[in-house]
């Protein structure tokens, strides 16, 4: 798996796409795998001024959404 992309936000540290799967990072630990999310919805939240109201508003609830044990 590619490395996530480190973000600026309040709460997300870092995000990552690759084949559907969307992973998001909080900062206060947390790791998210989302399933089929488009690529471009991708993109379009790596553009947005603000990644935790993007989340909120795009991909939260709208994915099948898995919680990731710390490695």
């Amino acid at each position: 798996m590619t490395e996530p992309t480190k973000v600026q936000s309040s709460n997300i540290h870092a995000i990552n796409w690759k084949d559907g799967t969307l992973t998001v990072h909080f900062k206060n630990g947390g790791i998210y795998d989302l399933k089929d999310v488009p690529e471009d919805l991708h993109k379009q939240f790596m553009a947005a001024d603000s990644k935790g109201s993007f989340f909120h508003h795009n991909v939260k609830g709208k994915f099948t959404a898995s919680k990731r044990e710390p490695a």
